[in-house]
């Protein structure tokens, strides 16, 4: 038995793009409203009429009387209801290798606005049309003066929502080795640095996600084996596209200026 249709309650809206924006926010043009304030009767089968004039809807024709008027395959959905997604910002657990200890480098931020003092890993935002892996380099590169030997994308995202902006946060999550010897230089950003076990670096993180970020390292790069090789990208920074971009290096915020805001969380130290 076919499932009774579901009523469109208020004016058409253009087709979801998926991400909100424009598409979402304003009533279609493209096809007329409905008149919600009218069922469908067994004296008016036509149910809620569109605002066409005398000109007949095309297709309409072909749809059954006790279904005109309702929404139609094919329909634009909208989401004004749902949160939206931004990719803006990237995470990387930088680590290196002393013998058999493995160590996890650790950010102090510095004075600034949002969450001063807190420890994290490098975190930062990606410019406009920056491949993720390039604004990781970038960013590592800035904060901490390190050029790492190696490049892991982790399998998923760090996912979490803004509530401030009633948005939905993903972070590309990469891990990077660097030599045993190299110096750390930090940015205006940043006022310590540590390298250190796991263990307590997970201590000394603000967000869950980040510790989580520690272990997925340690199960998906650390361990070796055919996970770690698929999920190497070192090989990607070879291409000339993707040395350019990591090479681009923004202007600085000149000396008695506060520091950016890098994380929407209040500068989340994810």
């Amino acid at each position: 038995m076919p499932q009774a249709p579901v009523k469109r309650i208020g004016p058409r809206r253009a087709p979801c793009t998926g991400f909100g924006g424009p598409a979402c926010e304003a009533p279609s043009t493209r096809r007329p409203a409905f008149d919600a304030s009218r069922r469908p009767t067994e004296a008016d089968p036509d149910g809620p009429r569109r605002h066409a004039g005398p000109a007949a809807v095309p297709g309409r024709e072909s749809v059954p009387a006790e279904h005109r008027g309702w929404p139609r395959a094919g329909d634009g959905l909208c989401c004004a209801t749902v949160s939206e997604t931004r990719c803006a910002f990237i995470e990387v657990y930088v680590f290196r290798r002393r013998g058999r200890r493995v160590e996890f480098l650790c950010l102090r931020r510095g004075r600034v606005r949002f969450l001063p003092g807190v420890w994290q890993p490098v975190t930062g935002r990606r410019g406009p049309r920056e491949r993720g892996l390039a604004a990781a380099v970038r960013e590592v590169r800035e904060e901490t003066g390190l050029t790492p030997l190696r490049w892991w994308a982790l399998e998923a995202p760090t996912i979490f929502y803004d509530a401030a902006r009633d948005r939905v946060r993903t972070y590309p999550r990469f891990a990077a080795e660097t030599g045993p010897g190299d110096t750390v230089r930090l940015s205006r950003e940043h006022m310590d640095w540590a390298f250190l076990p796991a263990a307590a670096a997970g201590r000394r993180y603000l967000w869950e996600s980040q510790r989580r970020g520690l272990e997925d390292v340690k199960r998906q790069i650390l361990r070796g084996g055919p996970l770690a090789a698929a999920l190497e990208a070192t090989e990607l920074l070879e291409r000339p596209a993707d040395r350019a971009r990591a090479s681009e290096r923004p202007a600085r915020r000149p000396a008695g200026v506060s520091a950016r805001r890098t994380h929407p969380r209040g500068t989340k130290p994810a």
